[in-house]
């Protein structure tokens, strides 16, 4: 888990080292409790016995305190961020008061609350809740997305939002729907001015209460499809593997071969399923999508997609970053070579932690 690149896992310490060496301005970190950057932040799923107050919450955000900052594999404690007694632990364990009212401690617990409340912890969202959505300036040493990156998720997104203006604008002409689609960008690049996005509450009848959750519901699920394009031949190299490779190379007993392709049974079970929460909550969107934009039917099936828009987000993050997690773990063991076998020990050890990440 700690050294997994995925985006079920928040490497903050080794990127706070980063940032020291490039000597980021105090301003520019991420947490203003020098403690707090020396945390990893990990999705974990949430058991019956986990002291968390927020009924229904499927998806927790579990905070790894290492004992040593420099070797965070020496050991180290763990919490909920939603922990009924997180204060109290992180008051005891790194001497910071979260509960604390003075101005940087609300600004640290407002962006733990933001990591928790994100169904993954990828790059992209971080920078764009944290510096766009509540307006912070953190360096971009704590965001693992180069500004190339950066920009080719901003045009698919973009292009995502291009026929609102048209939409929302219906006696405009096609170059004032452009002008219009590139002031509201920004707007809703950021769903903070509900105001100057009213058309567009407007003509997509969504309830004013709710905007701001929606416009940014909206956005994660159109990252989530750019994800799932780029993902998805690496998650059908895993799945090859499984459906070929996934044998013991070394000779075992007949019971120890019929035990591994159980699992491999379950595991490829898991896989079809997370894959198929996302390729339906796409397919979904994609249709009411273009019901409305492209072929000028009935709002309904898009409107009622907004309307869900929040579940969705969470559905699709979860799931793909599982998935993502899964396959990051698939190649430490295998170097991501879809016809490699493994011996019965690796085999399964493999399959056992790939179906806890997933389950």
């Amino acid at each position: 888990m700690l050294n997994a690149v995925s985006s079920r896992v928040y490497h903050c310490s080794r990127l706070h080292q980063l940032a020291l060496a490039a000597e980021v301005p105090n301003e520019r970190k991420l947490f203003r409790h020098e403690a707090l950057n020396n945390l990893i932040f990990m999705k974990e799923t949430l058991t019956d016995t986990d002291t968390v107050d927020e009924v229904g919450k499927v998806v927790g955000t579990k905070i790894y305190l290492p004992f040593d900052k420099k070797d965070v594999q020496d050991g180290g404690k763990s919490i909920l961020l939603g922990d009924r007694n997180l204060a109290a632990a992180l008051d005891f364990q790194i001497g910071v008061n979260i509960d604390s009212d003075d101005e940087d401690c609300v600004r640290d617990r407002t962006i733990l609350e933001l990591m928790d409340e994100l169904p993954s912890l990828d790059p992209f969202l971080l920078k764009d809740r944290l510096n766009i959505g509540l307006g912070l300036e953190i360096d971009a040493a704590y965001f693992e997305i180069t500004e190339r990156e950066w920009n080719r998720i901003r045009e698919f997104i973009q292009k995502g939002f291009l026929p609102i203006a048209e939409f929302a604008f219906p006696d405009s002409g096609a170059a004032a729907a452009q002008g219009h689609v590139m002031t509201l960008m920004e707007k809703l690049w950021a769903a903070s001015d509900m105001d100057a996005l009213g058309p567009i509450i407007k003509a997509l009848s969504i309830p004013p209460d709710q905007a701001q959750q929606v416009f940014h519901a909206w956005k994660g699920a159109i990252y989530y499809d750019f994800l799932f394009d780029r993902l998805s031949d690496d998650w059908k190299e895993y799945v090859t593997w499984l459906a070929g490779s996934s044998t013991p190379s070394d000779h075992v007993q007949s019971a120890m071969k019929a035990r591994v392709q159980e699992e491999v049974t379950k595991t490829r079970g898991l896989v079809k399923g997370l894959w198929g929460n996302v390729s339906g909550t796409l397919d979904k969107y994609h249709h009411a999508y273009d019901d409305l934009f492209r072929e000028r039917k009935s709002p309904k099936p898009f409107l009622e997609f907004l309307q869900s828009a929040p579940d969705h987000f969470y559905v699709l993050g979860d799931s793909i970053s599982r998935l993502d997690h899964s396959v990051e773990v698939w190649r430490a063991y295998t170097g991501g070579h879809s016809f490699k076998r493994l011996n019965y020990a690796d085999l399964y050890d493999l399959i056992s932690l790939t179906q806890r990440i997933m389950n």
